[in-house]
């Protein structure tokens, strides 16, 4: 991470109400996830970082892969059938 990661996640969590950004959640343990892996220690807080709480961290890499092989459906349906509402 960037030398000063540490105030730019608290910028992030606090930009984002301490507010899970895909399911709504503030109650749970939130991390600030780098929405491009090529920008890793480069990140602009403003769009390359988000609020997710460690549940819709962990489904990243399978949504990912979701998209890959089937769409908006494939993630709806992962998403579901991991219990993960998506906030709207």
């Amino acid at each position: 991470h960037a030398p000063d990661w540490r105030d730019r996640r608290r910028r992030v969590l606090e930009r984002d109400e301490h507010t899970c950004q895909a399911c709504g959640s503030s109650e749970a343990v939130l991390d600030v996830h780098h929405v491009l892996y090529a920008n890793f220690g480069n990140e602009d807080e403003k769009w390359d970082l988000i609020t997710l709480c460690r549940r819709c961290h962990d489904l990243v890499p399978l949504i990912r892969q979701a998209k890959k092989g089937g769409g908006p459906a494939a993630i709806a349906d992962l998403m579901n059938e991991k219990g993960v509402s998506v906030r709207g």
